[in-house]
């Protein structure tokens, strides 16, 4: 199993595919940081005497602004005014615990598309290039070949999205070191872990999904367009079933996508709740069915067709 788990990890290493999953997901959690902070400085700018206003996160994740200059009685008309609304916003984006919000945001919402990106072609193309009948030919097991597959997406995917969340939080220690010159570290810790822990978990049901039609299917292409379909889908059904009444609308907390957004809905200050536990067992569950499943088709395969 273990020389399985290196040739995949060596083959997965001279592949393009990983770094641009890996780029494009850096890209999509510095990039609005980036953002955001020129346009902080360009209203600073613009309004220096919104220099003093301060920005404090409520538990219920709203915001309070204090310090704010002295306006005319309809403030809401008042530009200073909306540039001071703008700027809080922009606070909250780049000052932690906030500024981590918005990294653990863009993770599993991209990443659970690349990550089925990633899942589907790791053992997809290989019925495409006929290497899976000369893996099995050699002597492999199906179960350790299948296993290896799933282990190498899930260290890789796993790897990349530490990383990803390590330079993200570098990125917001600065931003918060720049607008606000300190840090408020108390309560952080669980947070991060939590959300964390909540990401990653979301990140391995799909890499899960993409297995499951990926074998199914015997194909990369179309076991990523269909685990994509079944995203999609669900949201739809589950739009449906919110407008639902009786035992239709009771059917919305078994869906996948219900239980990740239960999950990924967890926010600085706020409890992680019972039925945020019902999800995280729901989320084991379908992986546990997926990789199941996973491996009774590809277990009754004909791999000479």
């Amino acid at each position: 199993m273990l020389d399985q788990i290196r040739t995949e990890f060596f083959k997965l290493r001279k592949r393009w595919l990983p770094y641009v999953l890996l780029v494009a997901l850096l890209i999509s959690v510095l990039l609005p940081l980036v953002v955001n902070y020129i346009n902080y400085k360009s209203i600073l700018s613009k309004n220096p005497e919104l220099a003093s206003i301060e920005v404090t996160v409520n538990p219920d994740g709203s915001t309070t602004i204090s310090g704010l200059p002295p306006f005319e009685p309809d403030s809401r008309f008042d530009t200073t005014y909306m540039y001071a609304q703008q700027l809080a916003r922009l606070k909250k984006s780049l000052v932690l615990p906030g500024a981590m919000e918005s990294v653990f945001d863009s993770i599993p919402n991209l990443g659970m598309f690349l990550v089925i990106v990633l899942a589907a072609s790791v053992i997809g193309n290989e019925y495409g290039w006929g290497t899976v009948r000369q893996a099995i030919g050699r002597g492999n097991s199906r179960a350790s070949y299948l296993a290896s597959k799933v282990l190498t997406t899930t260290i890789t995917a796993v790897a990349g999205i530490i990383a990803v969340v390590a330079v993200g939080l570098i990125a917001t220690i600065i931003t918060s070191l720049l607008v606000e010159g300190s840090i408020a570290w108390e309560g952080f810790a669980s947070y991060f872990f939590i959300s964390l822990g909540a990401s990653l978990l979301v990140i391995m049901v799909y890499i899960a999904l993409a297995t499951f039609f990926a074998v199914l299917l015997r194909s990369a292409m179309a076991g990523m367009a269909v685990a994509m379909v079944w995203f999609i889908g669900e949201s739809i059904v589950m739009a449906l079933l919110i407008m639902s009444t009786g035992w239709l609308a009771d059917l919305n907390v078994y869906l996948l996508s219900y239980n990740t957004g239960q999950l990924l809905s967890f926010t600085f200050g706020s409890d992680f709740t019972a039925d945020m536990w019902k999800s995280v067992g729901l989320l084991v569950l379908y992986s546990g069915i997926f990789l199941a499943g996973s491996y009774g088709i590809f277990r009754r395969q004909d791999l000479t067709a």
